[in-house]
This record gives C-alpha cells, sequence and structure tokens, in this order.
C-alpha cells in the first residue's frame, strides 16, 4: 500500500509486471507492486513525466537542482527497473544564459538511444524574458554514455524514432523534417500538414 500526499497531481505507468512509477507533484516514485512494499523515492526535484523505454527495462525523466521555477541546471536521468538512477546529461546556464530546458525525449525502437531537444534561454534581465537560444538536438547512446549534439534549428518538436533506429521524424508545427541522429542533417518531408494527423499516420 502506498498512500500519495498530492492526489491531484498523480500519475502511473508500470514498468514490469511487479513495478509502477509513480509521478506525484514534483517527485518520482519506484513502487513495489508485488507487497512486498518496497517502494523507492528517486527525486524530489523532478520536472515533466517520464518516459519509458520500449523494452521497458528503464525510463528517463528530468530533474533540477533545486525546487524552483527557474533553476540554473537541469538534468536528464535514467532509471532501470531497481530504482538505481544515474545522470545521463546535464546543462547548466552561464554568462547570460539561463533556465536550461530538456524536451521531446523519445527513444529508439530498439532502447539503445535517447533523442531530446536542449533550449536555454539568452536571457540578460533574468529567466523572464522571451529570448531563447535555437533548440540542439542532443542524442545518448545508451551502452556508452557518449552525448552527440547537433545545432538544428528545423526541430524544435520531436516526434518519434523511424524503425531504422537513426532516423528521427520532427516538427516545426508547419513543417514536418526528418533528421539523421547520427549526422544531425535534416530534409523536409512535407510543409503546411497539421502535425497530429500527421502523427496519427505513423
Amino acid at each position: 500500500v502506498f498512500n500519495p500526499t498530492h492526489l491531484y497531481s498523480c500519475s502511473f505507468e508500470w514498468l514490469t509486471n511487479q513495478k509502477i512509477v509513480l509521478v506525484e507533484g514534483g517527485a518520482k516514485w519506484l513502487l513495489d507492486a508485488s507487497g512486498g512494499g518496497q517502494h523507492v523515492k528517486l527525486s524530489d526535484n523532478s520536472r515533466d513525466g517520464i518516459n519509458l523505454a520500449p523494452d521497458r527495462r528503464s525510463f528517463a525523466f528530468t530533474t533540477t537542482s533545486a525546487s524552483v521555477a527557474y533553476a540554473d541546471t537541469i538534468y536528464l536521468n535514467i532509471s532501470d527497473a531497481d530504482g538505481n538512477v544515474k545522470v545521463v546529461h546535464e546543462r547548466t546556464a552561464d554568462g547570460d544564459c539561463c533556465c536550461p530546458r530538456f524536451g521531446n525525449i523519445v527513444w529508439s525502437p530498439d532502447s539503445r538511444n535517447l533523442a531530446f531537444t536542449e533550449r536555454i534561454g539568452d536571457c540578460t534581465e533574468g529567466c523572464y524574458c522571451n529570448e531563447e537560444s535555437m533548440p540542439r538536438l542532443v542524442v545518448i547512446d545508451m551502452a556508452t554514455g557518449i552525448a552527440s549534439s547537433f545545432s538544428a534549428p528545423e526541430v524544435p518538436g520531436l516526434i518519434k524514432w523511424v524503425s531504422d533506429g537513426i532516423s528521427i521524424i520532427s516538427s516545426d508545427y508547419v513543417n514536418i523534417y526528418m533528421t539523421n541522429s547520427e549526422t544531425g542533417q535534416s530534409i523536409a518531408l512535407a510543409s503546411g500538414v497539421y502535425t497530429p494527423w500527421f502523427e496519427e499516420q505513423l
């Protein structure tokens, strides 16, 4: 039995037939559904939800250096089914840059790679300014931990990986692109396409 304290902001996903990942406000929990009661709290300063790997052996989630809206460091974490968490990527604000954010986290079909967009504010008057750098595409090899980062202004919104495990479909909400995760090169697939409709066709 587990009694959450923030029922209004809870969501959960089954990781295995005996493990549940619970998102409770800014906290992440790995719950033991076998009845053993071995629940593990993974984080307090967490943002957004979780991203399960297709093989359901691990999941990704982000945390920040402080439980505030504009923390100066963000981390991308991977947890296995036993609650062992490791940081695979981080970004810290520096100089005139602030408000680092990771988004659009998507796993490759074989769970060997993780792709996401990285943005950081270009601010001189604090984190409330609306100017941002163009997003970068970051791809992490889960086996080696090596992260490849590409300047990719065409891919603010990743949708999903193609079955080849190399290409990623993305959208800027008007145009659809296919990006090579090994080189960062993008080609336009379609323009003037309603993104939700395109997602349904994939």
